[in-house]
């Protein structure tokens, strides 16, 4: 049996604290074995968990996820040969958690056109913005 991978994040629950986040084995066997590109961008998932720029509660998209993370990688593998880098300023890189912090999806969305950290129409699609590295003064 492979084990699963773990990494650390910030709690979006206690911002003072961190949660481990669970990355399924099967999934990166999954995506190892069908979709190279989607492999390499493993690496994605794990710079926004270590540096989020926001966090977002209740994904309304997706019936068993609850948390989305987002963030700005330093490269993103857009085809096999071809890595954006740095990461194009339209997007920015959304990581789907769901309520026991366990990683069901991960890929670049558009950002908002209002502010660049965001994902584009951020408050229809999810339940509210739980944590943000740029709080408001």
């Amino acid at each position: 049996m492979t084990r699963n991978f773990a990494c650390e994040t910030i709690d979006p629950l206690n911002p003072e604290s961190v949660v481990e986040v669970t990355i399924p084995a099967d999934l990166v066997r999954r995506v190892y074995q069908h979709n190279s590109v989607e492999y390499e961008n493993l690496r994605c998932v794990k710079e926004v968990l270590d540096n989020p720029l926001n966090i977002y509660c209740g994904v309304r998209h997706m019936n068993y996820g609850f948390w989305c993370f987002v963030g700005r990688p330093k490269r993103y593998y857009v085809r096999e040969g071809v890595i954006a880098e740095p990461f194009p300023e339209h997007l920015i890189y959304a990581v789907y958690l769901n309520d026991r912090f366990i990683l069901y999806s991960f890929r670049p969305e558009r950002a908002s056109a209002d502010d660049r950290n965001h994902i584009d129409r951020w408050e229809e699609r999810f339940g509210g913005l739980k944590w943000t590295a740029n709080p408001i003064s």
